[in-house]
């Protein structure tokens, strides 16, 4: 039921690699990632719970109704937490399915053009990217007719600024 609310895709081959997807998805910093982590908390948290009030008076909760709690407790949680959300197609389908009213924050688009360099000069454009796996870079030389003379890309496993400095 929490997985197809959040529509998470996970490996299924065992639950060890479901759990690993799982939490290999919550180490991002998107808004999706920070709602899964704390849908995971809450699940566990709530499964606990559940494990306590069953062995101490012997009542159980049906799944569905644990399921259905869990729910009801995160968009009441989840609505006081966030304040707005990047309106990309991602963010408000989950949004969506979880029932919240929350506000879309516009992408910011900066609108850049190449200018015509003065002859003879050549010009380097180049860019980085950093996550938690890794690094990656590439370039551009282009000449004064904004001809590329070369282009490099490289990746790197070692996540520090420093390193690709």
């Amino acid at each position: 039921m929490i997985k197809n609310l959040l529509a998470f895709n996970t490996d299924t081959r065992s639950s060890s690699w479901e759990w690993k997807s799982i939490l290999k998805f919550c180490a991002g910093n998107s808004t999706a990632a920070k709602i899964t982590k704390a849908y995971v908390c809450s699940v566990v948290h709530n499964i606990w719970m559940e494990r306590d009030h069953r062995k101490h008076t012997g009542k159980t909760l049906a799944a569905t109704a644990l399921g259905f709690k869990i729910k009801k407790e995160m968009k009441l949680y989840l609505q006081t937490v966030i304040e707005s959300v990047l309106g990309i197609g991602t963010n408000k389908g989950l949004i969506d399915r979880l029932g919240l009213s929350v506000p879309f924050k516009k992408k910011n688009v900066h609108h850049c053009i190449w200018e015509k360099l003065d002859p003879g000069w050549l010009k380097l454009d180049c860019d980085g990217a950093l996550n938690d796996q890794g690094a990656g870079y590439g370039g551009l030389i282009r000449n004064e007719d904004g001809y590329v003379i070369l282009a490099y890309i490289g990746c790197s496993k070692t996540n520090s600024v420093i390193s690709r400095s």
